[in-house]
């Protein structure tokens, strides 16, 4: 019976590690935040993300400087984002960046 238990653990150990981790998958999120003067995404809570669209290639973000966006699509390990609709455009920026 011991040994039956010591397998069974070796086996559940074994699942565990090949189980899938979450962590690192791609989250579907809206952000909002400014665009800096040197063309930058910062977010409202202060982190810079870089968005990309689906073929990977950076978005450019320079038409939109000074501007307060509301960006929809992935948020990927490393604050890539990749972009599922063109940013939309909320008003100026409250902050004056």
């Amino acid at each position: 019976m011991k040994r039956l238990i010591i397998t069974f653990l070796a086996l559940a150990a074994l699942f565990a590690a090949t189980a899938p981790t979450y962590a690192s998958r791609p989250v579907r999120k809206a952000q909002i935040g400014c665009v800096t003067m040197a063309g930058e995404f910062f977010n409202r809570d202060g982190y810079r993300l870089r968005p990309v669209d689906r073929a990977g290639a950076p978005v450019n973000l320079a038409p939109y400087r000074h501007k307060l966006l509301r960006l929809e699509g992935w948020l990927h390990p490393g604050d890539r984002y990749t972009l599922a609709a063109p940013p939309r455009v909320l008003g100026p920026c409250p902050n004056g960046r």
